[in-house]
């Protein structure tokens, strides 16, 4: 063998020794700079995170306030306050739970509200199938004898929070 060649071959070793070297020093800066990041996304972002968080799960709804009574001239009642109720249904989850189960829960829950409410059947399937909301309303100002057998219903079914 020439002194050349074995002298070519180091400087071969020698190159492809460097290229890994700086190889490795660009994985390293790139792990560095990821792992900074997620350190500040989750020490300095966490605020705005979290707010983020709470505007996705949190609703606003209206609520009636409470009027009182009103007589006429002589003390009898004309109107008084009524204590009413809604009943919801959360579609996002209900395909959540049946994709889990297997189970067909937005026909159960249909044909138990319908039955305990008097709405159609199908009534209640479309507004299962609105996935994109959190909640969806089945019926409002319900009488507090109607929700008490909601209430029953969802707890003898296992329902809860899937319908309210």
């Amino acid at each position: 063998m020439e002194p050349n060649s074995v002298s070519q071959s180091r400087k071969g070793a020698l190159m492809a020794a460097r290229r890994g070297a700086a190889l490795l020093l660009c994985f390293a800066l790139l792990f560095l700079f990821l792992a900074a990041r997620i350190f500040c996304l989750q020490v300095f972002g966490y605020e705005d995170y979290q707010a983020r968080v709470m505007d996705e799960i949190t609703v606003a709804s209206a609520l009636r306030a409470e009027r009182g009574s009103i007589y006429d001239r002589n003390g009898n009642v004309l109107a008084t306050t009524k204590t009413v109720y809604r009943i919801y249904i959360s579609p996002k989850n209900i395909q959540r739970s049946a994709k889990r189960s297997g189970l067909p829960l937005a026909e159960r829950i249909a044909d138990g509200l319908s039955e305990l409410l008097g709405i159609r059947r199908e009534t209640i399937l479309q507004k299962t199938e609105k996935v994109g909301y959190l909640d969806e309303t089945v019926a409002r100002s319900v009488d507090a004898e109607c929700a008490a057998r909601v209430l029953s219903f969802i707890e003898k079914e296992g329902l809860w929070g899937l319908v309210g």
